[in-house]
């Protein structure tokens, strides 16, 4: 199959690669707060007064590098031709300039995730567990370090569970550093009484076993009774399939049609997260914190920078490509469409510091300063695919990034390709290749030559 016989969206994943930039992060003092963070829960304060006068000094400290989120935008970086303009006008406020200005070169990432209040107090906890029980003096360079022990987004979801078991040690009077044997095994057991699968409890045995691991303690595999427990629930409960359905071209089409319908600037953006997250095959961590000033156009293609991903072990950054296709519904379209909506209410260097996943309705633009999260997108995604007849329990977010792989697959683009373009180090995106999508489409060539072969 030719390049030039492909979709639009796949023609520059042939021979393209991805370009890592220099990262030079840094370290403050102060962070944002987001609204979940404004209701400081009792459940660690009360914990905390348990503990040695030499672990609440520890505890006072503060553990963690909270990173400032300044824009990496530049005004004062090269700037890069719009591609299907070639226009070179001088800073004038169109819609061309404004691209131009928006391809400016990112020198420097600030803008790292962050950890959760409860995460933050989880950690402190635990680190203060330590330092009674082992002797260590926490210094803050040290505490700096540990924090990054494992992915932010992991230890934030890491606390929501602990924050559970140690609400249960309250009400039995318990220390939750280190875990009681026993007393865990009985709230794994609680818990699951109303669990549809074992899912839940690996995740919860997850959460402890981590900050457990921290504070000093044995680990899951030297608690004989909280891993019989744990055993005899899996084989209880068991497991569903939680792979979903791919999203494909087709169907991307649809969802992105029934978003345009709706008449907000909510509605446009919608489109062009969906558009792009099946365009550059990316996951919802790719793109939660991604600002429209992180977006080149140096060619027929689009470049977006990726901040923090889950294969970016050497912490530079990543850069995932799409088409600067002409199609209407393409997300580079989307993304023109929506820089001139957004132009009406904040200047240039606002939109770039502006995040794709902003909360604001046109004309409140900038008072609403909010991100959507992960839970209200997916809402809107599948509040549309019900709409549509799909079947929303077996789609997410990550449908569109299987759907991406398994239509570049479908396509004919080699191996190689479709795993540079999903950033894969290993061949694990061939799990994410549908594979009844690509049985159908193989019996349809078979009835299709059938069908030549008989007329002939």
């Amino acid at each position: 199959m030719m390049v030039g016989e492909l979709p639009p969206i796949f023609q520059t994943l042939i021979g393209s690669s991805l370009v890592k930039t220099k990262v030079q992060p840094t370290f403050s003092g102060s962070r944002r707060k987001s609204d979940k963070d404004k209701i400081k829960d009792p459940t660690f304060d009360i914990l905390f007064s348990r503990l040695s006068s030499e672990s609440t000094r520890v505890a006072d400290q503060d553990p963690l590098p909270y990173q400032s989120s300044h824009s990496l935008f530049g005004t004062q970086s090269s700037m890069i031709m719009n591609p299907l303009t070639r226009s070179t006008t001088s800073l004038n406020g169109s819609l061309d300039t404004l691209m131009s200005t928006m391809s400016s070169e990112r020198w420097a990432v600030e803008r790292q995730p962050k950890l959760s209040q409860q995460a933050c107090e989880a950690l402190r906890l635990a680190y203060a567990s330590m330092a009674r029980r082992k002797g260590i003096i926490m210094t803050p360079a040290l505490l700096e370090v540990w924090s990054s022990y494992r992915k932010v987004s992991t230890v934030n979801q890491y606390a929501q569970n602990f924050r559970l078991w140690t609400q249960y040690c309250l009400q039995e009077g318990i220390e939750p550093l280190p875990a009681s044997e026993g007393q865990l095994a009985a709230w794994l057991a609680a818990m699951a009484l109303s669990d549809k699968t074992a899912s839940p409890t690996d995740n919860r045995c997850a959460a402890i076993v981590y900050f457990h691991k921290i504070a000093g303690g044995v680990t899951l595999e030297d608690m004989e009774i909280v891993r019989m427990t744990k055993e005899s629930i899996r084989r209880k409960l068991g497991y569903k399939n939680q792979s979903k359905k791919p999203l494909l071209q087709e169907q991307v089409d649809e969802v992105v049609g029934q978003f345009l319908s709706q008449p907000t600037i909510q509605g446009l953006a919608n489109d062009f997260r969906v558009s792009l997250a099946y365009e550059a095959t990316l996951r919802w961590d790719d793109y939660e914190d991604m600002a429209f000033g992180d977006f080149l156009v140096p060619n027929d293609f689009v470049r977006v920078f990726l901040v923090d991903t889950k294969t970016d072990s050497m912490k530079s950054g990543q850069w995932a490509t799409f088409a600067a296709s002409t199609s209407s519904n393409s997300a580079y379209q989307l993304y023109r469409t929506l820089l001139s909506k957004l132009s009406s209410e904040l200047s240039p260097e606002q939109i770039a510091q502006w995040p794709v996943m902003f909360c604001g309705e046109q004309g409140s633009l900038t008072v609403n300063k909010s991100k959507m999260r992960y839970q209200e997108f997916l809402k809107n995604l599948k509040q549309v695919c019900r709409f549509l007849g799909y079947d929303e329990d077996m789609l997410g977010t990550h449908s569109l990034r299987r759907g991406s792989v398994t239509d570049q697959f479908r396509c004919g683009i080699p191996d190689q390709v479709i795993k540079t373009s999903g950033r894969w180090k290993s061949a694990a995106f061939q799990r994410y290749i549908d594979q009844e999508t690509i049985l159908s489409f193989h019996l349809r060539a078979i009835q299709t030559l059938e069908t030549a072969r008989t007329k002939n």
